[in-house]
Parts: C-alpha cells; structure tokens; sequence
C-alpha cells in the first residue's frame, strides 16, 4: 500500500516537472497536468487522510475567497459564464496545496529545480537559435519579423513564458 502511494507522489511530481513542456503545447494540455494534478492529490489526501493543508492559512484565505466568488455568482448579470469561471477557481487552491506538499521534500525541490533549468535551458538555446537563423530547433519559421516565437510556433510569447519563470 506505502509503494501505491509512492507511485502516486511520483506521478504528480512529474507531472509537475513536464508542466513548462505542457504551456507550450497548450492551454489545454496544461490545464489537463493541473486537474489530473489536483485529483491525483485529493485521492493521495483522502487515502491518507492528509488533511493537513486545508488548516493553513493561506488556504483558509483562498477558500474564503472562493466561496465570496460563488455568493458574487447569484448576483451576477450572467450567471452561466460567472459560475463556469468561478467554479473552476477551486482546482488552483487544491493545486497549490499539492505544490506545497510536494516542496516540503527536499530531494523533490532538487529534482524539479534541475527539471526545468534542463528545459529552460532548451527553450532559451532555441529562442537564440530563432534569432539568429530565423528558425527554430524545430525548423518553424514565423511571420513576425522582430518578435521571436520558439516552439510555440504561431504565437510571439516566448518572452512573456520566460517571464513566469524567472
């Protein structure tokens, strides 16, 4: 049983670290690696009854403000589009406590570090690559002509990525 949940820590950790490699392709991969994220750390914490980070007090904040988002819904002008976008806000909370939990192990801090400098590092190699040869690793070509877009192809964000990281 202590391996399952083993492999389930594990799971989320690479995940985690496949997260930056997820934004490039899409918003849609990426919000997939966060909810598989949040569910797979609800299971570990009901399993283990690991319900310890609902008492901190970052997340008492953040559930008090969920629940004013939801109570701001039934005064909405529109209540379908406010309560899609306010329900969803719930997944960040339970995805910070998964971060959390994950970072207070030391060798998981190392690993992930070491992760994304390796990725980082990849991604800034092809934006000077794009620079200077007017392509990427990949052999995309863009249209902007002084706006680098790396392996996110048609979109001029590889600055704006680089940003969140550092």
């Amino acid at each position: 049983k202590k391996m399952y949940f083993y492999l389930i820590e594990k799971i989320i950790l690479y995940l985690f670290i496949l997260l930056p490699i997820s934004i490039i392709v899409g918003v849609t991969v990426s919000s997939i690696f966060i909810l598989i994220i949040c569910l797979l750390f609800l299971f570990f914490s009901y399993k283990n009854n690991y319900w310890k980070w609902v008492k901190e007090k970052y997340i008492k904040l953040f559930f008090f403000l969920y629940f004013y988002l939801i109570l701001n819904t039934f005064i909405a002008e529109n209540f379908s589009h406010s309560i899609s976008r306010n329900f969803g806000f719930l997944r960040y909370i339970i995805f910070i406590a998964a971060i959390q939990y994950l970072l207070s192990k030391e060798k998981n801090i190392k690993i992930l570090v070491n992760s994304w400098l390796i990725i980082l590092s990849i991604f800034c190699v092809d934006i000077y690559f794009e620079f200077f040869f007017g392509q990427n690793l990949l052999g995309f070509k863009h249209n902007y002509h002084l706006r680098i877009v790396s392996f996110f192809k048609d979109e001029p964000v590889a600055g704006a990525y680089l940003n969140c990281f550092f």
